[in-house]
């Protein structure tokens, strides 16, 4: 695809509680809500299956809980599942599907079907919302893509973020371990006035060392005040 093509679509999806998700990501993300649950590949293969492989951080209590979650997961679309790699923080899932069979539209099957398989598809889940980054071709077929999403989403909370040309964000977007650690520090009064903690609490607390701590704090800084900036 010509870059001068391609168009970024960037939305989130914020279900109420009492809706039932389809979508693997918010079924982890609602076991467990502290973790940071990321889609980092998604590709469709030849027999029209789609396989994703995501990566879960957080606590250790929040790994197990996703884990469970995963364990759980089952349905007639499901075709195979497999836990890549196990830490105490982080899991590597990888599962293949067949997006014709899910309840509901399936976001990444419209996607395919209406801008290509080249199309790459991204998602982030926490808390219980989930955000859907789109890249692929402008024009017609994007809009339809938009309506047909909009239509299907709209007991989901919706909420378009971005759309348009594609942005190369990658230098100022938290990586998952230093939004860990700006979250705990924030919940430890760091961000306080008064402060009620210094930066060996937080290191003590995310079980990292204090220059560690502070290296992903003062990261993490960067990238919000560059972003605001922008």
């Amino acid at each position: 695809m010509a870059r001068s093509a391609l168009r970024e679509v960037h939305y989130r999806l914020a279900p109420p509680p009492a809706h039932k998700p389809a979508q693997l990501s918010l079924i982890l993300s609602r076991a467990a809500p502290t973790a940071t649950i990321e889609t980092t590949v998604t590709h469709l293969d030849d027999e029209g299956d789609v396989w994703r492989t995501l990566t879960v951080r957080g606590d250790p209590d929040a790994i197990a809980a996703a884990a469970t979650a995963f364990a759980g997961y089952t349905g007639p679309h499901l075709v195979e599942k497999e836990v890549m790699g196990a830490t105490a923080r982080r899991l590597i899932l990888w599962y293949k599907y067949r997006p014709e069979l899910v309840r509901g539209t399936s976001h990444t099957r419209l996607a395919f079907r209406l801008l290509g398989r080249d199309t790459v598809i991204t998602d982030r889940a926490r808390g219980g919302e989930l955000e859907i980054q789109v890249l692929g071709r402008g024009g017609p077929k994007m809009q339809e893509f938009l309506r047909e999403v909009k239509k299907a989403s709209r007991e989901l909370g919706f909420r378009m973020l971005y759309l348009g040309p594609p942005r190369d964000d990658r230098t100022l977007r938290l990586t998952p371990a230093e939004e860990e650690t700006l979250r705990l520090a924030a919940a430890l009064g760091y961000y306080a006035v008064p402060r009620r903690s210094g930066v060996r609490e937080v290191a003590e607390k995310g079980g990292l060392s204090a220059s560690a701590a502070g290296y992903r704090l003062r990261q993490a800084e960067r990238k919000l005040v560059a972003s605001f900036l922008e």
